[in-house]
């Protein structure tokens, strides 16, 4: 009989035998690191806002240091003007298994120009240079948006009032 026959007459037997299995297993979880709100509400009399950049998921396969650059820019939708609403700031942030948080303050100029009742600036994550190049580590969110509460309206609680002068009156006292 024919050894790769099957011996009930079903299709023959196929017989595959590798010189060598080469089994790799790769962790399917990512390390995500982000800010830990979309919007930091701030008043512009405050002297800064604090922000957090946080491991907020796979804490538990760090390995290593990581990595990432915060920081602040003025997009074409914000309205906030670095250097006369706020200090424009980079720096780099170093994240591990014992310091899953990093707390960032960042300077806000209370200026004493009525402006539009909020102004805005963003914040962006990104990895730094100096961080290890493998694609375990996602930034998400990596943008966040300050909103800078105006201080200056509360002197503008003007009233409209109606003065009636009358010709010879020469002055008025209001």
């Amino acid at each position: 009989p024919d050894p790769f026959s099957h011996p009930d007459g079903l299709p023959p037997y196929f017989f595959l035998v590798p010189d060598l299995t080469v089994v790799e297993i790769t962790d399917s979880h990512f390390v995500i690191i982000g800010f830990d709100e979309a919007e930091y509400t701030v008043m512009e009399s405050a002297a800064f806002v604090t922000v957090t950049a946080a491991v907020l998921d796979g804490d538990n396969i760090i390995q290593r240091q990581i990595r990432v650059m915060l920081s602040t820019a003025v997009l074409p939708t914000d309205t906030a003007t670095a250097t006369t609403d706020f200090t424009p700031l980079t720096t780099e942030l170093v994240l591990d298994q014992n310091n899953l948080t990093a707390l960032v303050n960042i300077g806000i100029i209370n200026d004493v120009f009525l402006e539009d009742p909020s102004e805005t600036f963003t914040l962006n994550l990104v990895r730094s240079p100096l961080d290890s190049p493998d694609n375990m580590v996602v930034l998400s969110p990596d943008t966040a948006t300050v909103i800078i509460q105006d201080n200056d309206c509360e002197l503008c609680n003007l009233h409209v009032v109606t003065l009636k002068m009358y010709e010879g009156m020469r002055t008025r006292v209001v």
